[in-house]
């Protein structure tokens, strides 16, 4: 492990009101608290969230949007909604 190095963050003050008031945060301690939800979310985005950017850029960045709301035009036609 690393040394630790301090980081300062701005939190609005609702967010610091409900962190305060969670029983885990109170238990653990702020710090910890954040340091864990920290790891934690870093752990279950890790490399996913870079590919699923690559795979959405791959798939629809290079779509021509007046391409894609033409062919979509015939779809509408199509459509059936329910009476209210």
């Amino acid at each position: 492990m690393s040394k630790a190095q301090t980081l300062h963050v701005k939190i609005e003050g609702d967010l610091v009101k409900a962190l305060h008031k969670n029983a885990t945060a109170q238990k653990l301690g702020v710090s910890e608290f954040v340091l864990r939800a920290i790891r934690f979310y870093l752990s279950r985005s890790g490399g996913k969230e870079m590919e699923i950017r690559r795979q959405y850029q791959q798939g629809y960045g290079k779509v021509d949007r007046t391409e894609l709301s033409l062919e979509m035009k015939e779809c509408e036609e199509e459509q059936v909604w329910p009476e209210p």
